[in-house]
């Protein structure tokens, strides 16, 4: 069994579906400090989960608009809003997509599971 989530940014140009396997929850996110994510959110940090290789969102899909801000690390933004969206990050021969949290529709599953 899979649950599905739906990221939606402000003005809803960017609307990806991602299924994780429920054999995944409680799901690990990661809560970055560094000043460059900082910046990137806005905010005290950034909040964010790896999705797997089979679900990676396919830039071409979404109006997004992407910057280098590290070598290998390009990050898209909603052409409209400006909604920090998702990063691609090159790991050798594969891309890894990083999806930020903050844009998730709420999910019963996963409001369940991790105490939001």
């Amino acid at each position: 069994m899979t649950t599905t989530v739906t990221s939606t940014c402000a003005c809803r140009s960017f609307s990806p579906t991602v299924d994780f396997p429920n054999s995944m929850f409680p799901m690990d996110r990661a809560l970055c400090l560094c000043n460059n994510c900082r910046r990137v959110s806005g905010s005290c940090g950034w909040s964010s989960l790896t999705v797997h290789p089979s679900q990676v969102i396919e830039p071409s899909k979404f109006q997004t608009t992407a910057y280098e801000s590290s070598k290998g690390v390009n990050r898209h933004h909603c052409s409209t809003c400006g909604a920090h969206t998702f990063t691609m990050v090159e790991r050798g021969q594969m891309n890894v997509c990083v999806i930020n949290t903050g844009l998730w529709d709420r999910n019963r599953r996963i409001d369940k599971l991790d105490g939001m």
